[in-house]
């Protein structure tokens, strides 16, 4: 909506300024001599209007460029987490597959899509009733999205029961 209110702005401020010009006069020296043309026969845009939206259209396309590499930054952030959750879970499927007494802590890690995935169980007995073990699974990875180097993580709980 802006540009459009700033085109039509630009287009009568400078369609004002060649009036002149359009409506047939031809400057020869001094004197400013008439054509002969009337305005209805000349039809058209000026260069001078035609260069105007192309400066807009090209501020308008810039703008929307600059979305796509938002876009693509998010949805490569997104990706890493989907995987990183994906991860989290198979981790978690092989804990709960395991017998009551196989489930213990451990450290291992897993290369996806060139990014390492450090993987942490922590299984802990409860105090309250010795046949439940809470389990916890922590997904870490340093974004390829950052620069500095900050860590990402995500971490799936639950508890195992004694069968």
């Amino acid at each position: 909506m802006i540009f459009y209110l700033a085109y039509w702005s630009l287009h009568w401020f400078l369609r004002g300024i060649s009036l002149h010009l359009r409506a047939g006069y031809v400057d020869r020296g001094a004197n400013m001599a008439y054509t002969g043309t009337s305005r209805k026969e000349q039809g058209g845009f000026s260069l001078i209007e035609l260069l105007a939206a192309m400066v807009i259209l090209c501020i308008g396309l810039l703008a929307l460029f600059s979305c796509f590499g938002t876009t693509i930054i998010s949805n490569a952030y997104a990706a890493e987490r989907a995987d990183a959750v994906r991860v989290a879970q198979a981790e978690m499927e092989a804990v709960k597959g395991l017998s009551f007494d196989d489930v213990s802590s451990k450290n291992k890690q897993i290369d996806r899509n060139g990014i390492i995935y450090a993987c942490q169980i922590m299984a802990s007995a409860r105090q309250d009733n010795p046949y439940l073990k809470d389990v916890a699974v922590t997904v870490s990875w340093i974004s390829h999205r950052s620069s500095d180097g900050v860590e990402e993580q995500v971490q799936l709980a639950t508890a195992v029961l004694h069968r």
